[in-house]
Order: structure tokens, then C-alpha cells, then sequence
């Protein structure tokens, strides 16, 4: 998975490094855009995200836990 090998290539010396370096990558490389996804049920794809760059705030804080937890940190997704 593409998402899993960019997480490991962010690792850093600590969780709390590494936690701030996803952030910063999701920020620097993906475009927020409220008219890429209807709101009614969704649940975000993460691949997709992931290819696309485009997304909602759901989509991006999924996409983080998701990187986070793929290397081991934990993450915990509240909605």
C-alpha cells in the first residue's frame, strides 16, 4: 500500500517527530475541497485519498490515523 510505505519513509527518531512529520506532509500535499465527496454517509477510502490529494477534513484526519497507525503509533479517530 502506497500510504503505508510513505508513513515509513516519514519515520523520524520518535512517535511524537514522526506524528508532526505526517502532519506537516498532509498539509504540504493535499488540497482541502468540500465538493469531492457528498456528506450523507460517507466514510472515507483512504487509498483513495491518498491518490487523488483531495479530500474533506474527515478525509484527512482518517488519512492521518491511518499513516500513523500503519507505523505502529497509535491513533484514535473520534467523529
Amino acid at each position: 500500500m502506497p500510504l503505508a510505505k510513505t508513513a515509513e519513509d516519514l519515520i523520524q527518531n520518535t512517535d511524537t517527530a514522526t506524528a508532526l512529520v505526517i502532519l506537516n506532509y498532509i498539509v504540504n500535499h493535499f488540497e482541502y475541497n468540500d465538493d469531492s465527496v457528498p456528506l450523507a454517509g460517507y466514510i472515507p477510502n483512504l487509498n483513495q485519498v491518498f491518490m487523488v490529494k483531495i479530500g474533506i477534513c474527515y478525509d484527512f484526519a482518517a488519512l492521518y490515523a491511518g499513516m500513523c497507525r500503519s507505523i505502529g503509533i497509535p491513533c484514535k479517530l473520534v467523529i
